[in-house]
Parts: C-alpha cells; structure tokens; sequence
C-alpha cells in the first residue's frame, strides 16, 4: 500500500473521533467490538497468565500476559490492521516490543519478543548494525510499515524482564492510558471461575484504636463460599476493634483450565451498609503507575510477599481510580459494644464476582494492665515505625516496667500500652517529637531519629556524613528519618529504611570517605542483607553522589575483578558466549571479526549473548574479539579464531 493512503486510513476516523465524540476517559468511552483479535492464535481459545492491573513490584501489570505453552516461537499476529509506531530492543523491561498504531486511534503493544518479523526485523539490525549497539529505540515513519489484521509481525519470546515465555500485550488510547483489553471482548478468552477473596486486613489509625487488642496490622484468612445458603466469603472468627480502623483486601482471579492466579480490576467495600470504598482498575495512566506502591500495602508486601490492595485512599496517592474519592469515609468508626458489618465484593474482567462478609465486634481498650505472678523479663526489644506512631515491643516479658524516652536533655517516662501474650507494648506519637533513644529498665536502645520530612516541598539536607536532597515529589507521607554509620561496613550509611516507599529518587552524597585507591572500581552498593545490589556513584574527592529510589543501608564496595566470558558456540553459522560478574554486573559487551563489529543479543537471565549476523550468506571466520566490561568498568578481553 501507498504510505500516503495509509496516512489517509488514519486521519479520517481519528478525524471523526474527535468531531462527533467528546473523549474524556474509559469510564465514559464505547468500547469497539469485535475490531482486536488476540495476538496469539487469533479465533482459537487462549489462556491467560496476567491480566489488567494486577499488582506488581513498583507498577500495575498493564494487559494481558497470554501463555504460549512456555514455549518461544509462536507466531505474534497484528490484533487488527495498523502501522508500526515505535520498536525497541532492551535487555530489561519489556525486551524486545513492538507497537502499531490503528486507525481507530488505538495503540497495541507486543512485548517480550523472540524476534520481529521478515521486513522489521531487517529493518532494526540494519539500524544496530549502523549505530554499533545492542540496544535501540526506533521510530519509524507513518506507513513504513503496514500490516493487516492476522498479519505476523513478530515472535513470542522470554526477552526483557519477562519470568517466562509469554506475550505482553496491551492496548493503549490517545493519551498514553492502558486500558483493560478484556473489556474489548475477545472471542479467544473465557472464564466462567469467579474471583477469590483470600485474606482481609485490619489496620490501627492512631493510638487509640486497636485491632483484637493490639496495635498495627492484623491480617485474617476468609473461608470461601460453600453453597447458594452461605454464596460469600466468611470468617469463623469475630476480630475485635476499636477507634478508627482501616481495611485492607487480598483476593485473585481463576481462570479455566489454569491453575496460576490473576488479578482483579474492580473492589467495593461497605461497612454497615454505607459505602466506604469503590476502585476500578480499568484504566490507568502508564505514567501514574508507581502509585502503586500506595495503592497495595508496600510494608506489607516487602515483608511478607502478599499483596494487599488498600480499602481507603492513604496519604500521597495521586491516582483517579476511586470513585467519589473525595466523599468517601474511608475509616472504619468503632466506638461501642455493637456487631458492626463489613461487606465486600470484588471483580474480575469477565464481571464475575466474589463477595466477602465479615462481622467486627466493638471493645473498648481496658484501661488497667493486670499481669500475671510469675516474673520474667528479657533484653529483647522490637521497634517499628508504623504511619506515624513509633511502636516498642518488649518481647517474651510479664513485667510491665516504664518506658524512657530521651530527646536531648529531657526525658519522657510512660506505662506500657498494653500487654498481650507475654508481649509489653509501648506507643509513641513521633508528631510529639523526636526521641533520641529510649530505655526499659536497664536495656537502652538509640534510635538515630534525624528529623521529619514533610512532602511536598523540596528538602536539602546536610551533616557531616551525608547530604540528603529530597524533591518535592519523591514522597507520598512524612518520612520519620533514621541515619546512621554501618555496623561492620567501612564507610557505609543507613539512610532511612527499605519499607518506605520512594516516588521519584532521591540525590544522596556520602562524605568525609577514605578515598579510594581506584575511585572508579569502588563504588556505591544498597545491602540487601543477602546480596549487594549496584547503584554507582560520581566521586568528587572525598565525597561520593548518587541517585535512588530505595532507601537503606547504603555501603562501598571495591570491584576488581573482571568479567568472565566462556565461549559456547563458535562456527561460521553463529557464536554464543556466557558473560558473567562477580559483583557490579554486566555493563557493555563488544564483539568483533576481522576488525568488523558484529551484532550479539543479550538475555541477563541466561547470561547468555549470541550472534546476529547482518546478512545470512555472511560466514563467521577469522580472528575473533570479545570485550566485556563491568559497572566498575573492569574488562575482560577474549581472542580466539573461528
């Protein structure tokens, strides 16, 4: 086809789009039927191992995830007649992605490629072959590439950060928002196996309010529906709560004939009949994505892998996807003896549902502790910030001493809070103040409070350890910070603490070091406690920057050691290494033939690069190079001959 006829294909009904339709948002939008079939065996039935906004580490899954029988290969279709917008070639990510853009004014998205196909994929590593580089973004013109709907475009693969072999796919509208590809009614997938409501949680607002006695988050696993007598979700038991309570919800899809769990899109929670809480995840900004880490409980979910969606609108969470979110009371108001009812229903995106009902039962807080006889008390004390409260758990103790705490010159003594099961707790309003450090009996314990942060506005910070710039959009709630040196890591800080989530990075400087004999081996690490992961740093004498999104224990570690490259294939058809480092990672990769530069594809999970010759009769022959070069820039260099 004639690019110019092609243009024409698109402007007309875009045209027509915005003059006899006003474009707000999806909630108000027709969705066009029977116009995508799916990418993956169009017309035949398909099976799903993602679906639209499940959620993910630092993101919402943004389509579907198809399964291709965990294999890569299968041929990738055009979901319906387009021209390709943009192509790109990454190690991480989506990998290698494909996007066509339709004349009904729809993106689709193709992510986690093998390969594209025949033209295209001639068309990229020409591109690379010219720019001499692994990884490439791509723009090509309106019309370059045309296909029709069930034409292939390219082939399932496990590319990118994908876990598995699978297709990502995604349909996108005029302004860069993912919307829900199920609502678009695709013939290939079905499901007729309602959600699941797994888990609930209980959230304490402030110091007045307990859940079954206890300060914090209690979580309760639901009995599931039995018969059409008892059709919802239950609990056996009946927590007991008082003062302003939270609600959190845990719940998955099924599908059939598929034993993974997938998402649900839509939540509707009750209490007493009015309505507390309504989100639906049918659309989002690709943008606004991070907001999930206030949209699932992060400390939660960091801890313990379980991925509870919130009930209730927290502090810093700028998204649309609650209805009447400025009307909603979404606390849980418990100040009497009575049952009180919370109903909840959740959806997937076929519109089954699941339905939850759970009875709270009002106590008030007893005033008195009335600890038993027997007298025993250890040195084993917990500490937790929780929103805005600073909780002191003094661990297998039937004492009930005082507690200390210490700001400067003064000094603030307190009873415990409560005691239940041997466990002494103590609650601190850090809106109050600051504490230095605390005491019980003789067990003293710093708490290296810095100073309160504030979001919304930039902060600088300065000691003489660290420099510390916040930008104004970096956090969703105040950040109560912790600093102080690393125990058994020279030159290392602690910065805050992992469970807090970070928006936007933060610019940290790390000063007064020993400097280092080679500044560019010896870097910035974040320990994990299990393993170091790289973040880098510019070095200025004495003083190291850098930029992140994790807080934590931030220390130096020297890299000297090159990387390891093993030759696992080497003929006049292709050659494939293994490259591999001990501690910074992989940062470049170069190969040449003969002086000539020859094209390698990286997959970081494997470790593995291959060849991409630049024609099919090219034979592959003669004096082989092999540069490999780390973060800590060591490199290592490999000759051979093929």
């Amino acid at each position: 086809m004639n690019p110019s006829h092609s243009i024409i294909r698109f402007l007309l009904p875009i045209c027509l789009l915005f003059i006899g339709a006003s474009y707000t948002s999806v909630y108000s939008q027709s969705y066009v039927f029977d116009y995508f079939v799916s990418p993956i065996r169009p017309g035949e039935p398909g099976s799903l191992a993602g679906t639209m906004g499940e959620l993910r580490p630092n993101h919402f899954h943004g389509g579907l995830d198809i399964k291709t029988d965990k294999k890569v290969g299968f041929p990738v279709f055009a979901a319906a007649e387009g021209y390709v917008s943009r192509l790109k070639v990454s190690t991480s990510g989506y990998g290698n992605v494909l996007y066509l853009s339709h004349p009904n004014g729809y993106t689709t998205v193709y992510a986690h490629l093998e390969r594209f196909f025949g033209p295209l994929a001639e068309f990229v590593r020409t591109q690379r072959y010219q720019q001499k580089t692994s990884e490439i973004e791509l723009f090509p013109e309106p019309g370059q590439f045309y296909f029709y709907q069930c034409d292939t475009i390219a082939f399932s693969g496990n590319s990118g950060g994908s876990s598995g072999p699978h297709l990502h796919f995604e349909i996108r509208d005029f302004n860069e928002h993912v919307l829900n590809p199920l609502k678009f009614k695709f013939i290939e997938f079905a499901d007729t196996i309602p959600p699941v409501i797994q888990k609930i949680a209980l959230h304490t607002t402030n110091l007045q309010s307990r859940v079954d006695g206890e300060f914090g988050t209690q979580t309760y696993r639901l009995s599931s529906a039995t018969d059409s007598l008892r059709p919802y979700h239950y609990l056996l038991d009946t927590p007991e709560v008082w003062g302003n309570i939270r609600l959190s919800v845990l719940a998955f899809d099924l599908a059939n004939q598929a034993s993974n769990r997938n998402g649900i899109y839509k939540v509707e929670a009750y209490v007493d009949g009015r309505l507390l809480y309504l989100n639906n995840l049918e659309s989002f900004a690709f943008d606004d994505t991070r907001y999930i880490n206030v949209h699932k409980d992060f400390v939660h979910a960091k801890q313990f892998g379980e991925r509870f969606q919130r009930c209730y609108v927290a502090d810093g969470n700028q998204l649309n996807l609650y209805a009447d979110r400025e009307c909603l009371n979404d606390f849980i108001d418990v100040y009497d003896t009575l049952l009180h009812e919370i109903r909840l229903k959740v959806w997937d995106a076929f519109d089954q549902t699941a339905e939850a009902l759970v009875y709270l039962r009002g106590v008030p807080i007893k005033e008195k502790l009335e600890p038993p006889d027997i007298r025993r008390i250890t040195g084993s004390i917990k500490v937790e910030i929780i929103e805005n409260t600073l909780k002191t758990t003094l661990l297998k103790s039937t004492l009930t001493p005082e507690i200390t705490y210490f700001a400067g010159q003064s000094r603030t003594s307190r009873p415990p809070n409560y005691l239940k099961n041997e466990r002494i707790t103590y609650l601190w309003d850090l809106r109050s103040g600051l504490p230095d450090s605390l005491r019980i009996l003789e067990f003293a314990y710093p708490l290296h409070f810095l100073t309160a942060i504030s979001p919304g506005k930039e902060i600088r910070l300065h000691t003489e350890s660290f420099s510390l710039q916040v930008p104004a959009d970096a956090l969703y709630d105040t950040l109560y910070l912790r600093a102080y040196p690393s125990t058994g890591k020279a030159g290392g800080y602690s910065i805050g603490d992992q469970d807090i989530p970070l928006h936007e990075p933060l610019l940290i400087s790390l000063k007064n070091l020993p400097l280092p004999t080679d500044t560019s081996k010896t870097k910035v690490y974040l320990n994990n406690g299990r393993y170091l992961a790289y973040i880098g740093g510019l070095w200025e004498g004495n003083e190291v920057r850098f930029s992140t999104k994790t807080l934590g224990e931030f220390v130096l570690a020297t890299d000297s050691i090159a990387p390891q490259v093993l030759i696992r294939k080497k003929n006049e058809e292709q050659l494939v290494c293994s490259i591999s480092d001990n501690l910074s990672g992989i940062d470049r990769f170069d190969v040449w033939i003969n002086g000539q530069w020859l094209l390698m594809n990286y997959d970081h999970k494997t470790k593995l690069i291959w060849s991409e010759k630049k024609n099919e009769t090219e034979k592959l022959s003669g004096t082989l190079i092999i540069h490999v070069t780390d973060k800590a820039q060591n490199k290592r260099i490999l000759k051979s001959t093929i």
